[in-house]
């Protein structure tokens, strides 16, 4: 397992830890999962599947009696005012920025890298832009972005995932 951390001063570190040190249940999980159903979003996505995902977004945000955080965008009550009366504009404003953000992905291929090195350079300049489920290939070997938050990312091999047909 790869694990990239940012640090206190913005950097970035990077270490090699055995898959039995991690938990990985939840991320088998969010791996199965179709698109379009719950908030799981996949990294691939059709324009269809990125419209579906919008028709659920506005409604789920808006039905909400708490805050509810849309993909990457914080709600900003100085912007919107309080959350009963300032949802309905951050909902829509955040949902069409998620479909935005999504069709400009769709048909993406996973990001390939030919040698570790590069890969992990890269991984540690650009891991805000990494989404949960991404796909990035290092040197022949598919790895699976199992988690990517709070300056953490994990990234597993896709073999762990797999499962036997029975």
């Amino acid at each position: 397992m790869l694990v990239i951390e940012k640090t206190a001063d913005g950097q970035a570190t990077h270490t090699w830890k055995p898959a039995k040190d991690f938990d990985l249940t939840e991320s088998r999980s969010l791996a199965s999962v179709p698109a379009g159903e719950g908030r799981i979003v996949r990294v691939s996505l059709n324009a269809a599947e990125c419209e579906r995902q919008y028709e659920i977004c506005v409604p789920e945000c808006q039905a909400s009696t708490r805050i509810h955080q849309v993909d990457k965008y914080i709600y900003d009550s100085k912007q919107y005012g309080p959350w009963r009366t300032g949802k309905k504009s951050y909902c829509l404003s955040a949902c069409m920025k998620q479909l935005a953000n999504c069709q400009g992905e769709a048909g993406r291929e996973p990001v390939r890298f030919e040698a570790i090195d590069t890969a992990v350079d890269w991984l540690k300049r650009h891991q805000d832009e990494l989404a949960l489920g991404a796909v990035v290939v290092i040197a022949g070997v598919a790895f699976h972005v199992a988690v990517c938050a709070g300056g953490i990312v994990l990234l597993a091999p896709v073999l762990l995932f797999a499962e036997v047909p029975q």
